[in-house]
């Protein structure tokens, strides 16, 4: 037979795992709408370009988006494989060093 004391703690530890899942639940409840909701505001977005008929401010929103990209990604196609090439021109030439060297040469930097 369980004590007073023992029981209540067995059950106010019940208690606690309750709650500690009902929040957890709540944490999966607000992910779930702030994923629902990018998704919904992609949607909308793409519902208002679909209908928008004014092109200097499709113009204007495809430059933003451009220019966001390009901050991710410098480089254009053309400039990486450009760079591609003259690394693997390196490599077969022999214009390599050591990873000892390099660690050396980035403490200089």
């Amino acid at each position: 037979m369980l004590s007073f004391k023992r029981y209540e703690a067995s059950l106010l530890g019940g208690f606690f795992i309750i709650q500690f899942f009902a929040f957890k639940s709540f944490v999966f409840l607000i992910q779930m709408r702030m994923i629902m909701d990018l998704q919904t505001r992609k949607l909308d977005l793409i519902e208002y370009l679909l209908h928008l008929t004014d092109e200097k401010l499709f113009d204007k929103i495809e430059s933003v988006i451009k220019s966001e990209n390009n901050i991710n990604n410098p480089f254009t196609e053309e400039e990486m494989m450009a760079r591609a090439e003259k690394a693997n021109e390196d490599y077969a030439a022999g214009r390599t060093m050591t990873l000892e060297q390099l660690e050396a040469e980035v403490k200089n930097w």
